[in-house]
């Protein structure tokens, strides 16, 4: 079977991709700027090197395990305000770039107030280089003087470059904040079309699995705050890092409320999101992610929601990261892309120890072995534990 694509092509002149998909969702599908602007005069540097003048479209459908949500012809929600349950180190960053690269209401909501409070402040609860200058923008809007309106009118830059003046000075463009971080977590979910599970998933310390399997009673408990408080339909969105099959129990407890909520004419569809950030990265992981994970049911409802969310990441991400999948083949990959980095990590550190009987430079076995393409140098560090890049 030949792939199937839609092609986007890009308006030279404006340096914008005109978006014209082949199979359209009942609608227009949305806009992908080309500059991305704020990135670019916050962080100084242009377009991503992956970033081609040809966008493709989601996941082609012979490599899908579903099928590729281009090849239906389905109206889809589109998605006008988030809600992002839980203020750690995913709910947080993820909520910002989020809020940052698109001009989505997005409310990050916690029952902790001292930890909102924080992320209200300068003095943000988790440190992420590039962090604050985000949430700033996101948070706080930009309200531009006259001077930087005419400079950027007056500048319509086509290459990397952000718009500046004479003198190199950045230029932010005016927006108003889209972005906001409370503890009302009933006001947040009834306003959402689209709720993001962002918990931390500890493992467990006591009971069955005590120490190696991890503790689902955040997640649980999140997933019932959104079953009583949701009064529309709901996308709901599980990013957490979780077992397989997680989000069956997200189905079950929401499809009770869907029955008891049969006067509202409440619908909820869940979708696997998970999250691939590295402590250290994860601002530049979210603006330039290797991949965007999007698991759904196999249904009409599912690849519907599917387009919903993979609508709001195209505006910064190119479609052809942005692959779909079943439900549990999303879940499972986040896992064992864990799996499988730990064990080059296990192997290089096994692999020091032979080093010190040797006499051999782990550092220098570790390199002439990262220099094979099919190794590559990713993750070959020796260290204590597990450590990063």
């Amino acid at each position: 079977m030949n792939p199937t694509y839609d092609v986007y092509e890009t308006d030279a002149a404006a340096d914008t991709l005109n978006v014209q998909p082949q199979c359209k969702f009942g609608g227009p599908a949305a806009r992908l700027d080309g500059p991305m602007n704020l990135e670019d005069q916050v962080y100084g540097r242009g377009l991503p090197p992956h970033r081609s003048s040809l966008e493709k479209t989601l996941t082609p459908s012979y490599e899908s395990l579903t099928s590729a949500t281009s090849t239906f012809d389905r109206l889809h929600t589109k998605i006008e305000k988030i809600a992002c349950l839980g203020s750690g180190f995913v709910g947080g960053p993820t909520s910002a770039v989020m809020a940052f690269k698109t001009d989505i209401l997005v409310t990050v909501v916690d029952i902790n107030p001292n930890r909102i409070a924080a992320w209200n402040s300068n003095t943000l609860p988790i440190y992420e280089p590039g962090l604050l200058d985000v949430i700033r923008v996101a948070r706080d809007g930009v309200v531009a003087s006259q001077k930087d309106l005419q400079v950027q009118s007056e500048q319509r830059d086509t290459d990397d470059d952000p718009p500046s003046d004479q003198k190199g000075n950045l230029h932010l463009k005016h927006r108003r904040p889209n972005l906001f971080f409370c503890t009302d977590i009933e006001k947040a979910i009834q306003d959402a079309d689209l709720i993001f599970i962002c918990v931390n998933t500890p493992t467990k310390v006591a009971g069955i699995g005590k120490g190696t399997v991890a503790d689902l009673g955040f997640v649980e408990a999140a997933t019932r705050q959104i079953a009583k408080f949701a009064t529309g339909d709901k996308i709901v969105v599980e990013k957490s890092t979780v077992p397989c099959r997680t989000a069956q129990s997200i189905r079950e407890i929401v499809g009770f409320a869907t029955f008891a909520k049969t006067e509202d004419n409440v619908q909820f569809d869940v979708l696997s999101n998970p999250e691939f950030l590295a402590e250290g990265t994860a601002v530049r992981d979210l603006l330039y992610p290797d991949r965007i994970i999007i698991g759904s049911m196999p249904t009409t409802a599912g690849y519907r929601a599917a387009v919903s969310l993979a609508e709001v990441y195209a505006q910064w991400v190119p479609r052809e990261r942005i692959i779909t999948m079943n439900l549990w083949s999303s879940e499972l990959s986040k896992l064992a892309a864990n799996a499988l980095l730990a064990q080059r990590i296990s192997s290089v550190n096994a692999l020091s120890a032979i080093c010190e009987a040797t006499g051999a430079d782990v550092n220098e076995v570790s390199y002439a072995c990262g220099l094979d393409s099919r190794i590559g140098h990713g993750m070959l560090k020796a260290g204590p534990g597990f450590g990063g890049r």
